[in-house]
C-alpha cells in the first residue's frame, strides 16, 4: 500500500500472492475505490507503487517486467514500457515519464525505448529518487555481498556511484523512502532493522532546496 504525497489517496495491490495482481486507488477520506480506478494489466506480482510528485500519476511495476504509468483522474494508462526482466523496484522522475528500475540481474535500467542499462555489479531490491531528482538511491538485495548496502548516484551519471553506505545484513533492503524535504533517507531490511540516514553533501551540510548534492 502507498499513500499519495498529499494524503488524499492510497493505492493498494489486490490479488493475494498469486499472479495477475491489480491495483486499486482509494479515497483516504471515504475509503471508496471508484470502478475506473481499478488498474489492471499486470500478468505477475506488483512490486512497486510510486506516486508522481503532483499526485496526478501512479507508476506500477512488477515481476512481469512491465512498468505502467496511470492517470489518476480517469484511470487511463499513459504509458507501458517493457524492461524485459522481472522487476524488483522502480521509481518515477519529476517529468512523470522517465522511469528507472532494478531487477533480478545486476543492472539499473532506464526504462525507455531503447532501454538504457548501467552495470551496478550487484542485485538491487529497491530504488528511489530524491524529490529534487538530483540523487538516486539503490538498496542491495544480493546475498553474495557482505551487507545490504545503500548506494547513491548523482544524476544524470549512473555509471559511477557517488557513495556507498553499510545499512543492513546480506538479506538485503526491502523498503526505502526519501522524506518530502529531502533531508532523510529511511530504509528497512529483512533483518528487521530500520535505518534513518541524514542526506548531506560532501562538506557535511544538510540538503536545502536549491543546493546541490555531493557538489
Amino acid at each position: 500500500m502507498k499513500f499519495s504525497n498529499g494524503g488524499q489517496y492510497f493505492a493498494a495491490v489486490n490479488g493475494g500472492s498469486q499472479n495477475n495482481q491489480y491495483v486499486q486507488i482509494f479515497s483516504t477520506y471515504t475509503r471508496e475505490s471508484p470502478k475506473h480506478l481499478t488498474l489492471k494489466g499486470h500478468s505477475g506480482k506488483v512490486k512497486s507503487l510510486v506516486w508522481s510528485k503532483d499526485d496526478l500519476y501512479l507508476l506500477t511495476a512488477g515481476t512481469d517486467g512491465i512498468a505502467y504509468v496511470w492517470r489518476v483522474s480517469d484511470g487511463s494508462r499513459v504509458s507501458d514500457l517493457n524492461a524485459r526482466i522481472s522487476l524488483n523496484s522502480a521509481t518515477l522522475m519529476g517529468d512523470n515519464r522517465t522511469i528507472y528500475a532494478v531487477g533480478k540481474d545486476k543492472y539499473i535500467r532506464k526504462v525507455a525505448e531503447p532501454i538504457e542499462t548501467y552495470d551496478a555489479k550487484s542485485v538491487f531490491g529497491q530504488i528511489t529518487v530524491t524529490h529534487s531528482n538530483k540523487v538516486v538511491f539503490a538498496g542491495a538485495a544480493d546475498e553474495t555481498n557482505t551487507s545490504g548496502f545503500i548506494r547513491c548516484y548523482k544524476m544524470p551519471v549512473l555509471s559511477t556511484p557517488a557513495g556507498e553506505y553499510q545499512a543492513h545484513d546480506p538479506q538485503g533492503v526491502e523498503f526505502m523512502r526519501v522524506t518530502h524535504d529531502d533531508q532523510y533517507l529511511i530504509t528497512a531490511g529483512k533483518d528487521g532493522v530500520v535505518c534513518v540516514f541524514e542526506i548531506k553533501d560532501k562538506e557535511g551540510k544538510s540538503f536545502k532546496k536549491g543546493e546541490r548534492f555531493f557538489s
